[in-house]
């Protein structure tokens, strides 16, 4: 059976190019690219305290070893200019690791400044998805803290993963033979295993760090966009960096801090545009679920809309067993961004008032 070729296009629109249009839209609304060069500061500012917190980590854990290997391994992802501007702080704190503990007044300091990383990317995220972060302030940060300890002692144990693979590979050598394309796809899948621990961060901080309830499966899409935009961009990039920019000429000898700040912005436009991306297709499958107005789809034709308040241009969602409204949708100008309008749940009680979404979850339970 041959599917038409206008059914075709219109899937292709339906699925890949309007919902790409619209996350582009809010990208661009919610001022992605000024939000980006934020992150990338935040970026820059958090990852030497984080490294510092990771060796003295290492060493309580011994080992040692483990930082190193991953340093190593994660440069290899990294545009070459980007490495050399950053490397060598890094290796000062390697191989100077701090004295004192981990729980010194100063690393404790150091896992506050870490944290700020991720309460930036975190800001962007509600951003994207519309959203305002009413969790207490200590919750926050102290869901940052968890970020930061959670996320070296996973890189820890995936290292000594890594570390144990090849050990694992050259003992299974030496009983069997291997061919040279089987050791060749290992050598690959070692890439590939990179790829997928850098793919189930992202999904972890879409998932987790924004306010809003969200499926598992609803970060994906946005998640696999970044994850392959972004090993796309580091290898363009490097290629750019090595043939055409030359940011020493302009900046002097604050031309590899710039093309790394060039480097972590474009990083982060790439994680905000996932997250609007995953916004785009949560908004698309709403409007998809919504019935028509004029009340020809689904059970709305059963609604007299006469009981919705004139106030609100409505559409509705849910009814209860007794076909009242409980839930329609209108589009407010008074939402987080006053330049254009945005769809606003509300819920409609018995007395005919309107309350906003903060009684949402709670309607829904009881619903």
């Amino acid at each position: 059976m041959t599917i038409p070729l206008q059914s075709q296009f219109l899937w292709i629109w339906r699925y890949l190019m309007r919902p790409l249009w619209r996350a582009l839209v809010r990208f661009l609304d919610h001022d992605g690219p000024m939000l980006g060069a934020s992150i990338a500061f935040s970026i820059l500012l958090a990852i030497f305290p984080f490294v510092l917190f990771l060796v003295a980590l290492s060493g309580v854990l011994g080992q040692d070893t483990a930082v190193r290997d991953f340093i190593g391994y994660a440069f290899e992802y990294l545009p070459v200019e980007v490495g050399r501007t950053i490397y060598p702080v890094i290796a000062n704190i390697m191989f100077s690791p701090p004295k004192g503990g981990i729980m010194t007044f100063s690393m404790i300091g150091t896992l506050w400044v870490a944290s700020s990383g991720v309460e930036s990317l975190r800001t962007a995220l509600d951003r994207a998805y519309g959203v305002e972060s009413r969790r207490p302030f200590w919750w926050r940060r102290l869901q940052g803290l968890g970020f930061v300890v959670g996320g070296a002692l996973g890189i820890l144990i995936v290292m000594l993963l890594i570390v144990a693979g090849p050990l694992v590979w050259s003992a299974f050598a030496a009983l069997v033979p291997v061919p040279e394309t089987l050791e060749a796809t290992y050598n690959s899948a070692r890439y590939l295993a990179g790829g997928l621990a850098l793919a189930f961060v992202i999904w972890g901080l879409y998932r987790l760090l924004p306010n809003v309830k969200q499926h598992w499966f609803n970060p994906i899409p946005g998640t696999l966009f970044a994850t392959i935009s972004w090993l796309l961009a580091a290898t363009l990039y490097s290629m750019y960096l090595q043939n055409i920019a030359n940011y020493t000429v302009t900046y002097g000898s604050l031309g590899g801090v710039i093309g790394a700040m060039m480097f972590f912005s474009f990083t982060a436009m790439i994680f905000i545009f996932g997250a609007e991306l995953n916004a785009a297709l949560m908004e698309q499958s709403r409007d998809d679920s919504v019935p028509d107005q004029d009340g020809s789809d689904g059970i709305a034709g059963q609604i007299d809309t006469g009981e919705i308040p004139r106030r609100v241009t409505a559409r509705v969602i849910l009814f209860d067993s007794a076909d009242n409204v409980l839930l329609f949708r209108h589009h407010d100008g008074n939402c987080h961004d006053p330049r254009r309008p945005e769809i606003v749940d509300f819920w409609v009680t018995p007395g005919g008032d309107v309350e906003p979404d903060e009684v949402l979850s709670d309607a829904a339970l009881r619903g």
